[in-house]
């Protein structure tokens, strides 16, 4: 792909970002509804089928059969209206279900825990880590929803409290 980092999977992206660096933060940021979760999971499944490298998702607004399904959509082509009404055409059938076979063998990790703390969130990528040292991209979606556990204090301020996410990760 040309990139020095792990490709995002987009040509026109890369021209700007040489991929995604190791120890870089990349925020997505847009108004609601506009494909921001849909872009992070091509960059998922791009990056893992291309590169092979192991993606850790931690999704704490959508649960990760609804992830997954997406994914089986994107591997196999198929709308996910289809797939989720199940009015599928024989061809559709047999794509969804080369879909499954594909993203199964992925080395996609997927967590739902909503409002999941930051420091849980970190153990958990220093966890996985450990277990594949190739860990190449973590995802988290959406950072609005990590929380800030601290020792009895609230945290009053949304910025602040931002600020502290970020710098966790």
């Amino acid at each position: 792909d040309n990139v020095t980092g792990l490709t995002t999977g987009f040509a026109n992206i890369n021209k700007f970002t040489n991929g995604f660096q190791k120890s870089e933060i990349t925020i997505i940021a847009a108004r609601p509804s506009v494909g921001k979760t849909a872009l992070a999971l091509n960059f998922a499944y791009r990056a893992a089928l291309r590169k092979r490298v192991p993606v850790a998702i931690f999704s704490c607004e959508m649960p990760s059969n609804l992830l997954i399904t997406r994914l089986i959509g994107a591997s196999s082509q198929v709308s996910l209206t289809k797939i989720t009404t199940g009015t599928l055409n024989d061809r559709e059938k047999n794509n969804v279900m080369q879909g499954i076979r594909e993203v199964s063998d992925l080395p996609i990790f997927i967590d739902d825990t909503p409002n999941i703390p930051i420091m849980d969130l970190v153990a958990k990528s220093r966890q996985l880590q450990s277990k594949h040292p190739d860990l190449g991209l973590i995802i988290v979606d959406y950072l609005g929803l990590v929380s800030v556990a601290t020792k009895g204090k609230s945290i009053d301020n949304r910025q602040e409290e931002v600020r502290r996410i970020s710098l966790a990760l």
